[in-house]
């Protein structure tokens, strides 16, 4: 048995990066990702808008920086602006929702796991990107894995953020694999699996589109006026 990251997407799970098999039944290849093994799945991805997850200004202990946010329902990516981590053991009961999700695919997710600890092992990141859970503003700064918790009972809501200096449309990823701390060594770790993030780009002001539009027009006009005053060609000395 491994350890899965499971994306709820409202009625059912996305398994990102579990682990998959290929060759053939009797000589199977194990591969440590599946094809599906980013956030936003890639398949959402349509426009640079929904790309990635935005990373805005930040406020609070992350004034100063570009960091991970709730987004408002109506932002491109809002959906997987939901970074918090839970087990899917806390979702037994908790709302008819919940229950949707706890149950799904022939309750092939909601089997309880003793002796298990997650842990999240940062493997890969683009430099410049931290990981913060409540007051701690750089989880992966002394060692590349963090405790989750218990399989059955944890909740965390982590924080991505990169410097202000950062430019606007600058890109991160990381890297992560999901991993057993606790005694039951029949739970192994899971498959790897990349988040994606992007600074936000500026929107321009509507001042600043007035002054686009106004020029865009100006030049319009003298296009205009250029071909108005040019002289016709003279008909007794055109080519024939």
């Amino acid at each position: 048995m491994r350890l899965t990251w499971l994306y709820d997407h409202g009625d059912h799970f996305h398994s990102i990066g579990a682990y998959s098999y290929s060759g053939t039944a009797a000589a199977p290849v194990v591969n440590a990702t599946n094809a599906n093994n980013r956030l936003p799945d890639p398949y959402t991805r349509t426009t640079p808008a929904n790309s990635a997850i935005l990373l805005a200004a930040g406020s609070g202990a992350f004034a100063g920086s570009w960091a991970s946010a709730v987004l408002p329902s109506s932002a491109p990516g809002y959906e997987y602006s939901h970074l918090d981590v839970v087990s899917i053991q806390s979702l037994n009961d908790m709302t008819p929702a919940a229950d949707v999700l706890f149950d799904r695919s022939n309750k092939r997710w909601n089997a309880s796991f003793q002796g298990v600890s997650v842990g999240v092992q940062l493997v890969t990141a683009t430099p410049g990107l931290r990981v913060a859970f409540g007051s701690a503003l750089d989880l992966f700064a002394s060692s590349s894995v963090l405790a989750l918790g218990s399989s059955n009972a944890m909740q965390q809501m982590p924080v991505f953020d990169v410097d202000a200096s950062a430019a606007d449309g600058s890109q991160y990823a990381a890297q992560f694999m999901l991993v057993n701390l606790g005694s039951n060594t029949n739970v192994r770790e899971g498959g790897n699996f990349y988040v994606d993030f992007q600074v936000a780009q500026p929107v321009p002001e509507q001042a600043a589109w007035m002054t686009l539009l106004a020029g865009l027009a100006v030049v319009t006009g003298v296009a205009k006026r250029r071909r108005q005053q040019a002289p016709l060609p003279d008909r007794d000395t055109a080519p024939t």
